[in-house]
């Protein structure tokens, strides 16, 4: 039976190998492998005694490869080049060769601004994508744990120790009312809104029993009523434009869609008004390009709103 020389071979010596073929030099393989020429020296022995033949003879210009050598060489090299492109690809990503779903999960609060850019910048930068845009849910930080969901945006929270946080930026907290309100101020102090009653748009996971607005304004001796809260941003926009009701939301929030509403600033510091939203993704996925990728064009999404707002 033929002996097995690739089980028992250690496949760094064929690296010298490969490099002596290059170099035919023992100095120079040294100089590109980082290590002495002793140390190439013995890896040469060792090579010489697993295959049974001289590989390289000395000649007055260096080195020159037995017959066996260029032979094994030849049948070696696609595989090497193989490797080594395979190695370096994930040094050099390419959105455009993403070919799978991507799924997100993102807060309400961010999912109507950033659909249609995101789905945009997708769409241009890696075409052969599918993006899946979830609402952010109680469980999120689960599917994301278990490899179901990739990657998700929301507000500020304490997340599982597998999952790694990013930040991305401040939301600021704006009042939308109907176009005929009756405040009528475009920025007022928090006592104005004394008694009102609020309606609460529900992320889950998040607010589910309270309302961050109403605590906002509970910290500067204002009370206020919560009236209406639902899940469905559509509905509380309905519910709030056919009524007295106040809605917070952010400056992020896309106005100009809805003629009849419009927003009131609270003059208050801007950093008791603000909430910061961070991506969240498996600690495996850290070093993941594509993570890279999302945050980067999320980011920018954000950006490009908030400049607008």
């Amino acid at each position: 039976m033929a002996k097995d020389r690739f089980d028992n071979l250690d496949l760094n010596l064929l690296k010298v190998f490969q490099t002596l073929m290059q170099e035919r030099n023992m100095r120079k393989a040294s100089a590109l492998l980082h290590v002495s020429q002793p140390a190439i020296s013995q890896s040469l022995q060792k090579l010489r005694f697993h295959f049974a033949d001289d590989l390289f003879v000395k000649v007055t210009h260096g080195l020159e490869p037995t017959h066996f050598a260029l032979e094994l060489s030849a049948s070696i090299t696609p595989y090497f080049d193989a490797l080594k492109s395979a190695v370096n690809s994930h040094q050099q990503f390419d959105p455009s060769k993403i070919d799978h779903p991507i799924r997100i999960a993102l807060v309400a609060t961010v999912q109507t601004l950033l659909a249609g850019p995101l789905f945009r910048i997708v769409r241009e930068q890696a075409p052969n994508a599918t993006l899946e845009l979830l609402p952010w849910a109680s469980q999120t930080f689960e599917e994301i744990q278990y490899g179901r969901t990739l990657f998700g945006v929301t507000v500020d929270k304490e997340a599982p120790k597998e999952l790694c946080d990013n930040f991305l930026m401040p939301l600021t907290g704006r009042f939308i009312v109907r176009k005929d309100h009756p405040i009528n101020e475009a920025i007022v102090k928090p006592e104005r809104f004394e008694g009102v009653e609020l309606a609460a748009f529900v992320t889950p996971g998040w607010n589910d029993h309270f309302s961050y607005a109403q605590e906002v304004l509970k910290g500067f001796g204002v009370n206020t009523n919560v009236s209406f809260r639902s899940e469905v941003l559509d509905t509380v926009i309905e519910v709030v434009s056919q009524s007295d009701l106040i809605f917070a939301h952010s400056t992020m929030f896309p106005i100009e869609r809805y003629p009849n509403l419009r927003f009131i600033d609270l003059d208050i510091p801007i950093r008791q008004k603000q909430l910061d939203i961070h991506s969240y993704h498996h600690i495996k996925d850290r070093n993941n390009p594509i993570i890279n990728w999302l945050n980067s064009v999320i980011l920018e999404v954000l950006k490009q709103q908030s400049d607008k707002h």
